[in-house]
């Protein structure tokens, strides 16, 4: 499964940026299997939050794949 390269740097940019990328690197690594529950939540949230539709399918996608959920957290611990 391939996402977006700008949207996953898009993602780590923003949490970096709200101070949280410390938080999400400890979530994402200590979630191992169980991202793919996040990635659910993030389905059923989708229409309560205000980004777009697509841009919560390319989280969802990101938090169903495993390659994917370390990526983005390299990418969140190179932010520093």
């Amino acid at each position: 499964m391939n996402v977006d390269e700008d949207f996953l740097q898009r993602i780590a940019g923003r949490l970096q940026g709200t101070g949280l990328a410390d938080f999400a690197v400890f979530i994402l690594e200590a979630s191992g299997p169980f991202s793919f529950l996040g990635a659910q939540i993030v389905y059923m949230i989708e229409p309560l939050m205000g980004l777009t539709q697509n841009d919560f399918h390319k989280l969802g996608r990101i938090l169903e794949d495993p390659d994917q959920v370390l990526e983005l957290a390299k990418r969140l611990r190179q932010e520093d």
